[in-house]
Parts: structure tokens; sequence; C-alpha cells
């Protein structure tokens, strides 16, 4: 039924074309099993739309070529001021058949288009990968979702409430951003779930583990800083536990030519030893030997560093002297630091 829909919104009534999708269906069906029907829709959508363009789009300069059709990513990326007059033409024909975008799917049902055939494992691929993200927006939707339990009603329903945003935060973990976390956490603690809040955030660290950046609670991607004190103490821990340790050589990469720095390039630098760092700048060649050292040196002019803050100079300054000892060559070259 969806196929004849869609070959009839396109007006396509040439039994040549018809025959030729429907072998296209039925030589590419079978890698479809399995998947959600939004990902069999789109393949039906779209073969049915391609074969058009290519068998008809010769003979009507009003119909999509089906090079155009794989060349875009978004249709509205169409119809700028670069656009042709054809081009705008096709865009308001795609926008009324509702086809959007184009995915990796797309292009392999392209390719099936060109060739009459595909390998279904190139073909089963592609379709892994739209069928995932065809998941995790439903997972993200249920989630979402969640949420209007909460706010639709004056209802006397906490158990409700509380039970139907438990369940949806664990079915949808995969999706759920620490400030969504953090969100729910804080209407449990407010709703004086306090156990329910902690194996709540037990279980994200548990599902999401791998995804190491998620934990720091530093970082940009925040849409804003976490409140809860045990999110943040628990981040902290698996960040710091299992983030790559970086060496002084990235660290220093990174803060050289600026003013700013973080907790974490302070732990790295301070926790090198002076034979580290005398062992780092014999090993420095080229322009970044002076960047590298100076930015040591400036941590021992800052007027309200704390001690450790202040250990980077220090140590810095000791394997310096080392260095400057074992040559007047050498002697010579460190006495642009001032030391």
């Amino acid at each position: 039924k969806p196929l004849a829909q869609y070959t009839i919104s396109l007006g396509i009534k040439n039994i040549r074309i018809l025959k030729k999708i429907e072998r296209n269906v039925e030589n590419a069906w079978r890698a479809f099993e399995g998947c959600e029907s939004e990902v069999k829709m789109q393949f039906l959508h779209t073969v049915v739309l391609m074969n058009w363009a290519y068998f008809c789009s010769k003979s009507d300069k009003d119909i999509p070529t089906l090079d155009f059709l794989e060349s875009m990513e978004s249709i509205y990326s169409i119809g700028k001021k670069d656009a042709t007059e054809e081009e705008k033409k096709w865009k308001s024909i795609l926008l009324s058949y509702n086809f959007t975008r184009v995915d990796e799917l797309d292009r392999k049902i392209a390719k099936l288009v060109r060739n009459g055939y595909i390998d279904l494992t190139e073909l089963s691929e592609s379709i892994k990968i739209v069928n995932k993200q065809v998941l995790d927006n439903k997972k993200s939707n249920s989630f979402r979702s969640a949420w209007d339990l909460f706010h639709n009603s004056f209802d006397d329903n906490v158990e409700e409430v509380v039970s139907h945003f438990y369940k949806c935060f664990t079915d949808s973990v995969t999706q759920v951003s620490p400030n969504d976390l953090d969100s729910l956490v804080g209407v449990f603690r407010e709703l004086g779930e306090d156990t329910k809040a902690s194996e709540m955030i037990t279980y994200y660290i548990q599902e999401r583990r791998s995804e190491i950046e998620l934990f720091d609670v530093d970082n940009f991607y925040l849409f804003r800083p976490i409140k809860d004190e045990e999110i943040i103490e628990k981040f902290k821990g698996v960040y710091l536990t299992d983030s790559p340790k970086r060496t002084l050589g990235e660290v220093l990469d990174v803060l050289s030519g600026q003013n700013g720095w973080n907790d974490d390039d302070i732990e790295v630098l301070s926790s090198a030893t002076e034979d580290d760092y005398y062992h780092y700048f014999k090993s420095l060649h080229g322009n970044h030997l002076t960047s590298h050292v100076a930015t040591c040196m400036k941590f021992g002019r800052i007027s309200n560093a704390n001690e450790q803050t202040r250990s980077v100079s220090v140590k810095a300054k000791e394997a310096l002297m080392r260095i400057s000892g074992e040559s007047k060559l050498n002697e010579l070259r460190i006495h642009k630091f001032n030391l």
C-alpha cells in the first residue's frame, strides 16, 4: 500500500518503471528484516523517488535528476543565491514529496536503482546505522515525553510520576545528557526520593562509562553547570580514574601562548618530577622549546599561586639549572629565561 501511494503521488504510470521499482524492492527487502518500520518506509519512499528521477528526468527537465538527489545533504541548503531556477523548482517538488535529506542508506538505494542490484551485506551496514538512529530518537523522545506527565496536570500522582520518570530514564539512558540527569535528580530529591536519585546516578555511570568525556564536569559542552553534589563528586571520580593521562608535552602544547589553564593541567604539570622536566626539555628541538619553557616559568610569577602551582616553575627551574651546568653553550642559551 505505501508503495502504491508513493508512485501515485509522483504520477508514475509507466509500467516499465513500476516493474523496475518492484524488482528493486524484491531484491533488497530481505535486508530490512527485523529493522524498524520507519527504516522500511524510508526505503520504499526513496526507491520510488530515485527510480522516477533516474528514468524520467531525461525526458522531463522538471523532474530532478538522480545525480542531483545524490549530491544533496539537506534540501534546506538548496535555494540560496547560487541555485539555478531548475534547482529551485526541484526543491519545491521534493518538499511536496516530503524528501528533505539524503543519508548513507539513500545513497545505497541510488546504487541499487542505477545497477538494478546491490550487495546485501553492503546495504545491511547502512541499514544498521539508520536503524540505530531511529531507535535512539525513539528513546530520546520517550525520555522527553516523561516530562509531560510531570507538567500537564495538578493530580496528586507522585508515585506515578516517579515510576514513569525512572522507567523512561533507564530505557533511554544512552540518550540522556548530563544536564538531563542533573534536572531529573533534582526533581527526585525535591520529592524525597534520594535513594532513587542515587540509583540513577550509579546506573548512568554504569551504562555510559565508556564515554569518558561525559564525566568532565568542567567541559564546555554542558548546557549549564551541574548542580547536584553527588553527580559532581561521582563524575569527577570517574573522570580522574578513567580519563587518558596526558603527558607533560601535551599539556604544554595546549597552554603555550595562552593565559588560561584548568585544574587538570596543573595536576599533570605539578605531578611531573624534576627529572621529567629535565628529560622533556632535553628532548625539545624547534621553536616550541622557548614557549614550553616560558610557560612553565610563568607559574612562578603568579602572586596568589598555591604551592602546587608554584611547584611547576620550581621543578622546571631546577631542571634548567642542570642543563645550564652541562656546557657553556647551554648556559648561554638559558640566560634568556632570567632564572
